[in-house]
């Protein structure tokens, strides 16, 4: 996981969330704005490492919009 912070935004990646290996796609990327305010982006692949699905989420938890 990376994790950037900056005083007005945080920004997150993660690149094993929920998947198995470790082969350098990012699964999640969560930017956090003052105020609590936080988007979330959730990636799938398929078993070619090509990007499936790009889903978005505002708010304080990964919930599918």
């Amino acid at each position: 996981m990376v994790d950037i912070h900056h005083p007005y935004m945080r920004l997150e990646l993660a690149y094993n969330n929920g998947t198995t290996g470790f082969n350098g796609n990012i699964t999640k990327l969560t930017c956090s704005l003052p105020y609590g305010l936080s988007q979330n982006y959730s990636f799938t692949y398929d078993g070619l490492n090509r990007m499936l699905s790009a889903d978005y989420s505002e708010g304080y938890s990964m919930n599918q919009n």
